[in-house]
């Protein structure tokens, strides 16, 4: 008789906390105005934070607008496909909500970009 394959959900919600603690630290927000933002308490954010605690759904998205992240890079790890599919997904609606203007001078910019880094990686080879 096989055992059944238990997915390991404490080492996701480390890795989870680790990412928003992480991404938290990086802006240079305190965990206490983290809290004071979120309307939780200090120590529930920490324990959050440290994977002591499970993150409701509703307050990850709200944790992730403060923070200004995509839920997608906090969910799926650097690296995977679905994080990039998530990250591109996240650009195109915040392109759909500028106005034109303002969309078509980001876009230039992003071509000018892609085409400079283009020349540099031929420029290795």
């Amino acid at each position: 008789m096989t055992k059944p394959h238990v997915p390991d959900f404490s080492s996701k919600r480390s890795s989870i906390a680790y990412r928003l603690r992480r991404s938290r630290t990086q802006t240079g927000m305190t965990g206490q105005e983290l809290a004071n933002k979120l309307g939780v308490h200090p120590t529930s954010l920490s324990k959050m934070e440290h994977g002591d605690q499970a993150i409701p759904a509703e307050l990850l998205a709200d944790w992730c607008c403060v923070l200004e992240i995509s839920v997608s890079t906090i969910l799926y790890p650097e690296g995977t496909d679905r994080a990039h599919e998530e990250e591109a997904l996240f650009y195109m609606r915040i392109l759909s909500e500028l106005n034109q203007d303002h969309r078509t001078l980001v876009l230039k910019h992003l071509e000018m970009v892609y085409k400079h880094e283009k020349r540099e990686i031929l420029a290795l080879t």
